[in-house]
């Protein structure tokens, strides 16, 4: 009976191992902790954008849209993420315009976003008087 159970514990580690190492395929220790990569050498999608859709039901669809909308608006923004300009702030960007984004660490995710990619970014408007308005981003989602 002992050998019996130390057969099915032995069994069930090396199903849980093997979930966790594929978990971990295809991802380099490079892009492991996620978040943009500004890749310099890649500029060829840099002036090209995906068009937004229009501004539906009260909900910021457009960049262009963000500095006129109200706080805590809700944003849905489909485009790329084209410049790190600080610690978490990037300049984002599609068909109408380019807009701040704050982005924390954890919200991409583990995933690397250069700008090449398309992007679908959820979050808010965030008010500031000293800054105007940027979006305060709470999920980043990798079109292509």
């Amino acid at each position: 009976m002992k050998k019996l159970s130390l057969l099915f514990s032995v069994l069930f580690m090396m199903v849980l191992a093997g979930n966790v190492f594929a978990y971990d395929k295809g991802r380099s220790a490079s892009d492991s902790r996620g978040g943009f990569q500004d890749d310099r050498r890649d500029n060829k999608h840099r002036d090209e954008a995906p068009s937004s859709r229009k501004h539906q039901g009260g909900i910021v669809t457009q960049a262009d849209q963000v500095a006129n909308a109200r706080d805590d608006a809700a944003c849905r923004l489909e485009g790329r993420i084209i410049k790190k300009l600080g610690k978490e702030r990037y300049l984002f960007q599609d068909a109408s315009g380019t807009v701040t984004v704050k982005i924390d660490k954890d919200d991409f995710h583990g995933r690397t976003v250069k700008p090449s990619n398309i992007v679908r970014l959820r979050g808010e408007v965030d008010h500031s008087s000293k800054r105007g308005n940027e979006v305060d981003v709470d999920y980043v989602e990798v079109v292509k």
